[in-house]
């Protein structure tokens, strides 16, 4: 079975598209409702649960599910694990979360109202 994580804020929909849905065996999976996770072990945790991902199976993850992909992989013998648009350790997080504070312009809304797209 192939397991397919969204990104931060996303859902199942987002896989909408026919690439994505011509892919066998994927089962596209939503986040669970929020219940008092601090990490990324512990969202892994109830994904895992949620999705009842066994030992065997492959993830695909895009952007935060990649993140959250990585570490269920440490959690199950995967056959396979599959980033895409996403971020493999903490480091590269916390490089990008400062080069964008740096340009003063991390925040969407900000760059909207200065009139740029």
């Amino acid at each position: 079975m192939i397991y397919v994580l969204p990104g931060m804020g996303a859902d199942r929909g987002m896989f909408s598209a026919p690439s994505w849905q011509s892919i066998a065996g994927a089962k596209f999976v939503d986040w669970p409702q929020y219940g008092g996770e601090t990490t990324v072990a512990a969202i892994a945790d109830r994904v895992i649960e949620q999705a009842a991902i066994p030992d065997g199976a492959t993830l695909i993850g895009t952007s935060l599910g990649g993140i959250v992909a990585c570490e269920i992989a440490s959690r199950r013998h995967l056959k396979a694990l599959v980033l895409v648009a996403s971020a493999v350790r903490r480091q590269e997080i916390a490089a990008l979360l400062a080069a964008l504070h740096a340009t003063g312009m991390p925040c969407p809304n900000r760059i909207r109202s200065s009139g740029r797209r």
